[in-house]
């Protein structure tokens, strides 16, 4: 590289770097401050980080570099962005902060406009005390209970509704009592399982005296009757006729002797609030 009087290199020509002409134009400034004593090269070259005096040259070599780095624009250390703090807010908003290079940014985020619902959660169980499990969900509860039978019953929001129920069988023998010539009356079976009404009945016999027929009022309890009148056959040694009406008597007309007979039906009322008989 080419050198001034007073031995300082300065670039040449031939020199391909972006600001060899710079450079250049900086060490001859030197030697000419060196040489001269001119107080207004000293200034400008001080405002560079150059210090021309009695003693010699004394060159702030960081300032230097950032005044080539400003002149001409030549890349200094990369800057590290990071995320600094992120908090809600009105209003969009950003700032960063802090020296380059390593510098945060700082977020106001206003909430964003509802989603669309996504998949109901994992349902959770809790366990009480008198009415078996209790399984709810964001959208919905279940609840188990087992006061008046087994029902399952849903709640949403402020309603809540039967969606299963099972009395289990009841026996209701000691309310089936035979009279006018009936005896023999072993074993009367009510079952209601959801809105359908289920009841079996054996060993009904009546002997030679009989009216022909056998009735007992109100013996279908309340949450068993039909919503209307039931009529049906039974077949035995020959048809024995029937009928449970909406007050929940049952009656058999002319039966012979009647070992077995199982009877179905759909129910409308309301799920009984206390249990017939005791257990089957």
């Amino acid at each position: 590289m080419p050198k001034t009087q007073n031995g300082i290199q300065y670039p040449g020509p031939s020199d391909t770097h972006p600001s060899a002409a710079w450079w250049q134009t900086l060490a001859t400034s030197i030697d000419y401050a060196l040489r001269s004593g001119d107080e207004a090269v000293k200034a400008q070259l001080a405002a560079l980080g150059v210090v021309v005096d009695d003693l010699g040259v004394h060159i702030e070599q960081d300032y230097l570099l950032k005044a080539e780095a400003q002149e001409f624009g030549i890349a200094g250390p990369p800057n590290v962005l990071g995320i600094g703090t992120v908090t809600p807010g009105e209003t969009a908003d950003a700032e960063i902060r802090g020296e380059s290079p390593s510098q945060l940014l700082d977020l106001t985020l206003p909430r964003g406009l509802r989603g669309v619902p996504g998949p109901g959660g994992a349902i959770g169980l809790v366990e009480t005390e008198d009415e078996g499990m209790f399984v709810e969900s964001e959208q919905f509860a279940w609840r188990w209970d087992n006061t008046v039978g087994k029902r399952l019953l849903v709640r949403e929001g402020a309603d809540e509704r039967m969606v299963w129920g099972d009395t289990g069988w009841r026996d209701m023998s000691a309310t089936l009592i035979a009279e006018n010539g009936w005896t023999g009356v072993s074993t009367f079976q009510i079952r209601r399982v959801g809105d359908q009404v289920f009841f079996n009945l054996w060993g009904l016999t009546r002997d030679s005296n009989a009216s022909g027929t056998v009735g007992v009022a109100n013996l279908m309890p309340d949450g068993f009757r039909p919503p209307i009148s039931v009529y049906g056959l039974i077949p035995t040694s020959v048809y024995t006729r029937f009928y449970i009406n909406v007050a929940g008597a049952f009656v058999l007309i002319s039966p012979p002797t009647l070992s077995f007979c199982t009877v179905s039906y759909v129910t409308n009322q309301s799920w009984p609030t206390t249990l017939p008989g005791t257990p089957a």
